[in-house]
């Protein structure tokens, strides 16, 4: 029996509209050629005729679509991919957190407040979109213009901006959406340099110690001063955290990504105030009015400290030249971090050491939190550090003996091998 390999053309379509093929296997194809002329075949899989006509006619009117948005719908019709089941605006949020996404707290907190600032806009201003496949690009684009009205950075608008695209990316797929609206978008060009909290110098360090406060406000202000702790981890440590020498944590901002905890030495300063706190019995945070106040409001406490700072500091405001730029307030809570990795790398301790205490890397501590300036005087209060550590792990020496670790573990075999030639020389 011989078996028939040639592609068997029906009569063809209107020129450049494509045309139907029957394949060997009796089963239908539409073939047109693209842009570049190549010649392109999508299979229609069915053997009916009728039924491949009717898969063909919006593959067809493809070719003469005005929009990718038609096209794609055209595509979607004729192969059924639409999916009938809807999700709704007031549901997209627990479908999102449904795809288990790997962004950290403080990122999903973002994802969710640019979602809600969204949903928000869309009722008041757009009351047909029902269902997250109705957000279209004009849709997406007036919601960005509307928050970009409100005067917010060039940042914060790339953030929302962002996770409205992260959040209907995530969903694509489960809901069958044809096309990411918020790809369409642009984001705004950032007007030079991210702006940085600047560390206080040895002179505020020195006026912030002597300032009346509140006594958990000193607590607080002391963990990112001498173990540079983030604000919320500061507000939600544990007394159970705290013991050994050490306080010991998993940073919020990593907590989702990796179970990797933090141990800084509790320096003499930092205890002395830690132990003047009163313990509540009905808590187990160490400063329970403030972890119940960032609860109810993040920033509002991060007012207050900044508030306190500038008693201190001055009310010093970053230049905001060029677009997109918002003034900000040049000393914050997150200067206390910034002031206790420039001391602690002024007084010696490693890099590997340093970047471990702060929960980061060595590049992004080296980068954004140590701006050494070797002409300043140090803080003996944090410059202890070193000794505190060497005395935590093991006695004198052992920074120098742990950077000596890092470095041989960094070095190629060869130059080992001279190493060890070299000490059993001298020997």
């Amino acid at each position: 029996m011989t078996v028939n390999t040639k592609t068997r053309k029906t009569k063809k379509r209107t020129r450049g509209s494509g045309s139907i093929i029957q394949k060997p296997s009796g089963v239908y194809a539409f073939q047109y050629r693209d842009a570049q002329g190549k010649r392109i075949t999508k299979s229609l899989g069915t053997r009916n005729r009728e039924t491949a006509d009717a898969l063909a006619e919006p593959l067809s009117a493809t070719l003469g679509a005005r929009s990718a948005v038609e096209a794609v719908q055209h595509i979607a019709r004729a192969k059924e991919l639409v999916d009938t089941r809807v999700l709704p605006l007031g549901e997209v949020w627990e479908a999102f957190e449904n795809t288990r996404p790997s962004a950290g707290t403080g990122t999903m907190g973002l994802y969710k407040n640019a979602f809600n600032r969204f949903k928000a806009w869309a009722e008041e201003n757009r009351p047909s979109v029902g269902d997250l496949a109705d957000i279209d690009e004009e849709i997406a684009s007036d919601w960005l213009h509307a928050e970009w009205k409100d005067q917010i950075s060039a940042s914060t608008y790339n953030d929302r901006r962002g996770s409205m695209l992260t959040i209907t990316k995530a969903l694509m797929r489960p809901y069958r959406l044809q096309l990411n609206p918020w790809m369409a978008t642009e984001r705004k060009k950032m007007a030079g340099k991210q702006q940085q909290r600047l560390p206080l110098s040895r002179e505020h360090v020195q006026a912030l110690l002597e300032q009346k406060m509140k006594q958990d406000v000193r607590a607080l202000m002391l963990l990112a001063l001498c173990a540079g702790m983030r604000l919320k981890d500061a507000a939600f440590l544990k007394w159970s955290d705290v013991g050994g020498g050490f306080i010991t944590y998993t940073p919020a901002k990593t907590k989702n990504t990796s179970a990797a905890k933090v141990q800084v030495p509790i320096l003499p300063l930092l205890i002395q105030t830690l132990e003047g706190l009163p313990k509540d019995e009905d808590s187990e945070y160490v400063v329970p009015r403030l972890a119940a106040w960032y609860q109810r409001c993040s920033t509002g406490i991060s007012r207050m400290l900044v508030r306190e700072l500038h008693k201190v500091t001055g009310k010093s405001i970053q230049s905001a030249d060029g677009k997109g730029k918002v003034a900000r307030s040049a000393y914050g809570y997150h200067s206390l971090r910034h002031t206790f990795c420039t001391e602690a790398a002024r007084a010696g301790v490693p890099a590997t050491m340093l970047a471990a205490m702060a929960g980061d890397t060595i590049s992004t501590v080296d980068k954004f939190y140590v701006k050494l300036d070797l002409s300043a005087q140090p803080i003996e209060q944090l410059s202890a550090i070193r000794g505190t550590l060497a005395l935590m792990s093991g006695g004198a020496g052992s920074g120098e003996r742990e950077q000596l670790k890092h470095l041989v573990d960094d070095m190629p075999i060869s130059e080992v091998r001279k190493l060890l030639k070299k000490l059993s020389i001298d020997e």
